[in-house]
C-alpha cells in the first residue's frame, strides 16, 4: 500500500509541476506494485492528454516475449488480475485516441501478490 501511495504523489508532483512527457502520446512513466488479493498486479502511468483508452499487455518475465492484452481502460491506472502468485511478470501500456494506438510505455516488471 505504501508504494502505491508514493506513486500516486509522484505523479500528483509531476503533474502539478507542469512536467510534460518528452514524447506527447507515449506513457513516460509506468509504475508496478503488488495488488491487495492474490494474483493481482496494480499499475499506474501518468495520462495523457485526448487520450480515449489505454492498452495493457502482459508477459512473463522467464519466457519468450509474448505478450497478450489484459485490459483496455480509460483512467491512468489498473489492477490485473488472474496471475500466477509470486511469478515475475512484465506489463507495458499504450495509449489509444481514436483509431491510433501510439508507442508502448517502458516495461515495468513486479512478482504478483
Amino acid at each position: 500500500m505504501v508504494i502505491k501511495e508514493t506513486m500516486k504523489k509522484i505523479l500528483r508532483k509531476k503533474a502539478s509541476t507542469g512536467a510534460k512527457s518528452k514524447i506527447e502520446n507515449r506513457i513516460e512513466k509506468l509504475y508496478a506494485s503488488k495488488g491487495d488479493i492474490k494474483g493481482e498486479v496494480d499499475l499506474i502511468w501518468n495520462p495523457i492528454a485526448n487520450v480515449s483508452s489505454y492498452v495493457v499487455q502482459v508477459s512473463k518475465v522467464n519466457g519468450k516475449d509474448t505478450w497478450k492484452e489484459v485490459d483496455i481502460v480509460t483512467k491512468s491506472s489498473c489492477t490485473v488480475t488472474g496471475l500466477h502468485s509470486n511469478r515475475m511478470y512484465k506489463f507495458r501500456a499504450a495509449p489509444v485516441s481514436g483509431s491510433a494506438k501510439y508507442g508502448w510505455s517502458n516495461i515495468a516488471i513486479e512478482k504478483a501478490s
